[in-house]
C-alpha cells in the first residue's frame, strides 16, 4: 500500500512541476476615500493640535460625532457629554457654578476648549454649530499645556465646505419647548466657501 501513496504523490507533484505560473499585472488604485457621515466613527481628531488620526493618539480618547449627536437628539453640550465613559456631574445650585462636571474625578471647569482654544465652561451650550466633541482622558499638559489631572474637552466647531447646502430644523416639545436651527453652507468659488449656522 505505501507503494501506491508514494507513487500517486510522484506523478502529482510532476504535473505540478511542469505547469507554468502565469504572473498577473499589478494592480493599483487611485482614489480618496471621503468621511462616511452614515457612521459613529471618526477617524480623524484635532486634539492634539493638528488634525490626525484618532488611532495615533497615545491616550485614551472618545469623539462623539455630529451624526451621534443628531441620531440620539442631543442638543446641550451637557448631554452630550453623557456619552464619555468616565464623566460624572455634580448637581449643583443655580448660576454658571451649577452642574460641575468632572473627568475620571477631577475637574474639568478650566479644561474645555472649543476649537484648541481655552473656553469658558458652559455646559447648556447648544451643539448645533459643533462638528464634534472630543474628550482627552488623562494628562494632556503636553498638548494643551496648564489642566487636570482627569482630562481635556474639545469642541470642535463645523468649517465650510466646497457644496451648497441648506439645512433648518425645528423641534417642539414639552412645556413650550421650541428650538430652530439653520445651517447654510454656500459654495462662493471652486475653492472657497461660506457657512452661516
Amino acid at each position: 500500500m505505501l507503494p501506491l501513496g508514494a507513487l500517486l504523490l510522484a506523478a502529482s507533484v510532476s504535473s505540478w512541476a511542469q505547469s507554468e505560473s502565469g504572473a498577473l499585472a499589478p494592480v493599483v488604485i487611485h482614489g480618496k476615500r471621503d468621511r462616511d457621515s452614515e457612521t459613529y466613527q471618526s477617524g480623524i481628531t484635532s486634539i492634539g493640535k493638528t488634525p490626525s488620526a484618532a488611532r495615533d493618539i497615545p491616550q485614551s480618547l472618545t469623539v462623539i460625532n455630529d451624526k451621534l449627536l443628531q441620531d440620539q437628539g442631543k442638543d446641550s453640550f451637557r448631554e452630550a457629554l453623557r456619552n464619555v465613559p468616565g464623566i460624572t456631574f455634580e448637581a449643583g445650585e443655580g448660576g454658571r457654578i451649577g452642574d460641575n462636571i468632572r473627568l475620571r474625578g477631577f475637574s474639568v471647569s478650566g479644561d474645555i476648549y472649543l476649537d484648541g482654544m481655552r473656553d469658558i465652561a458652559q455646559y447648556n451650550r447648544d451643539t448645533f454649530n459643533d462638528d464634534r466633541i472630543e474628550v482627552l482622558r488623562g494628562s494632556a499638559s503636553m498638548l494643551f499645556g496648564r489642566g487636570s489631572t482627569g482630562g481635556v474637552v474639545n469642541q470642535v466647531s463645523m468649517v465650510p465646505r466646497l457644496t451648497t447646502e441648506q439645512e433648518v430644523n425645528v423641534t417642539v416639545g414639552d412645556g413650550n419647548y421650541l428650538r430652530t436651527t439653520g445651517d447654510f453652507n454656500i459654495k462662493t468659488g471652486d475653492d472657497a466657501a461660506l457657512r452661516i449656522g
